[in-house]
């Protein structure tokens, strides 16, 4: 006789059929996800009248309004808004910032444990169970209206992963529990949740070099994907297949073999062709061991082709190749300094445009050089955590249509043509970057041009060739006005 305890006879289904009773059923995981997207939508349509109304009082109030102390005092405690995101958070942030992504840490990593927790013990969930998950459930809530707040209810921070896991989990969870009386839920989400608290504090606090930050980082985005990967995969085993799923199986060798069907064959030839081979099915036909053979050379050149173009698409990106695509307006900064890659010129500009300290003004920025950038220049531009995602490469020159298209000129935001102060002979660098003002303003009168030239004198030959006067810069009228303001304000 076994001496299992009672919820280890797994293979008892007398024993477990209360168990699992008090796991729920496919039905129970779709009303939960239909009472989700109940509470999204609700959430969405909060969000967007709150965003409406804080836009209308920020526009009507100045920092010396009293109907701005709300504002003053959020990003006092919670940290500027536009600065904190799934990736890059921003550094020296408030104590309550840091104290509030812990608890979510450690609220979170409760959840997905007790989760875990229940897949073994199989019982259903006691009063102080329900009430627990109740409470953790309830500071979710309020951390996240806490960080909508903070990010000025904006509407884009709804369709982040993290927004959605955070109300996918709760729901789930709190229906699960207390509605159907159950613990299978999805519950074990918020192992992410607990991932980007983490991120945030770690970034946040900067005890770690970037060395140790990266492995840290990369050890627990590992941890978590093992976890929800192997919390997802109980999930449907424990469940079985839906009713989609049911289906007539034959029999090979005239019903004596084993059973098929197309997804079970659908199984084997993508793990066939993937070369992994697991074995639990194998053709039991010569003509179809034939047809296996052919499928696996076919998966290792398919794979193998794939791969090598992929490959070489990416080295194409990387060097500047491809093609720029956005979906709002970004900064187009080109010129002899860039093209020269003269980065003691343009890199402390680029790097003000992308700054933290700018907000949701931060935009994309998009360097237009004739040249290949050089992994040197690259590496001290990308070398600060927050402009990873704001700064990206083009090999090309604005004064040819075709790469007019590659940069998206058309829905550019502002294009900057600076030149290069380092040149040998100022007046033809004037004229080469004036060319390709001349240009871009003739193709799209409607952008906002701005030209850095290196001689009084270039502003006249602009002006003569069309361009408006605010449109040009010169170099030596900057460092007259500099020199101006440092006398009256030493």
């Amino acid at each position: 006789m076994s001496v299992l305890p009672k919820h280890r006879r797994m293979d008892s289904v007398d024993i477990l059929a209360p168990d699992r009773e008090a796991m729920g059923s496919w039905r129970d995981l779709g009303s939960q996800f239909v009472f989700f997207l109940i509470v999204y939508a609700s959430f969405s349509t909060f969000v967007v009248l709150s965003h409406r109304f804080f836009s209308n009082q920020v526009l009507k109030a100045t920092k010396k309004d009293k109907q701005y102390w709300l504002q003053r005092l959020a990003v006092k405690l919670l940290g500027s808004p536009g600065e904190v995101a799934d990736k890059h958070v921003a550094r020296n942030q408030p104590i309550l910032y840091l104290l509030l992504n812990l608890v979510q840490f450690c609220a979170s990593v409760t959840v997905a444990a007790m989760w875990i927790s229940k897949s073994y013990t199989l019982a259903p969930p006691s009063g102080v169970e329900k009430l627990t998950a109740f409470c953790l459930c309830s500071y979710f809530a309020l951390h996240g209206l806490l960080e909508q707040f903070r990010n000025e209810w904006r509407i884009s921070e709804c369709y982040k992963v993290n927004t959605i896991m955070d109300v996918l989990s709760c729901t789930s969870l709190l229906v699960a529990l207390i509605h159907q009386d159950g613990w299978l839920s999805l519950g074990y989400l918020r192992a992410y949740n607990a991932y980007i608290s983490l991120v945030r504090l770690v970034r946040a606090t900067q005890k770690l070099s970037d060395f140790q930050t990266a492995c840290l980082l990369t050890f627990f985005k590992f941890v978590t994907l093992m976890t929800i990967s192997a919390a997802t995969m109980f999930l449907v085993e424990a469940l079985g297949d839906m009713d989609l799923f049911d289906e007539s199986t034959l029999r090979t060798h005239n019903g004596k073999g084993k059973p098929i069907s197309f997804f079970i064959m659908l199984y084997y030839s993508f793990v066939s062709i993937s070369t992994v081979g697991y074995g639990d099915i194998y053709p039991e036909s010569g003509l179809g061991r034939i047809v296996a053979i052919i499928m696996i050379f076919g998966g290792i050149i398919f794979f193998s082709k794939e791969t090598s173009r992929m490959l070489e698409l990416s080295s194409l990106l990387t060097n500047g190749q491809g093609t720029y695509r956005s979906s709002k307006g970004h900064v187009i900064v080109t010129g002899g300094a860039v093209d020269n890659q003269n980065l003691h010129v343009f890199g402390p500009f680029v790097e003000e445009l992308c700054h933290p300290s700018r907000g949701r003004e931060r935009p994309q920025i998009l360097l237009v050089s004739s040249q290949l950038v050089s992994t040197e220049v690259r590496r001290k531009l990308l070398k600060q955590w927050w402009a990873t995602d704001f700064i990206r490469f083009l090999q090309g020159s604005l004064v040819r249509l075709e790469d007019m298209k590659r940069t998206s000129l058309a829905t550019a935001k502002r294009v900057y043509i600076i030149g290069d102060m380092d040149a040998e002979d100022h007046r033809s660098e004037d004229e080469k970057n004036l060319a390709t003002a001349v240009v871009v303003r003739n193709v799209f009168p409607h952008i906002d041009l701005k030209v850095l030239l290196l001689r009084r004198n270039s502003k006249k030959l602009g002006a003569a060739l069309g361009l408006p006067p605010f449109v040009c810069y010169s170099n030596q009228n900057l460092e007259g006005l500099l020199l101006i303001n440092h006398c009256r304000a030493p």
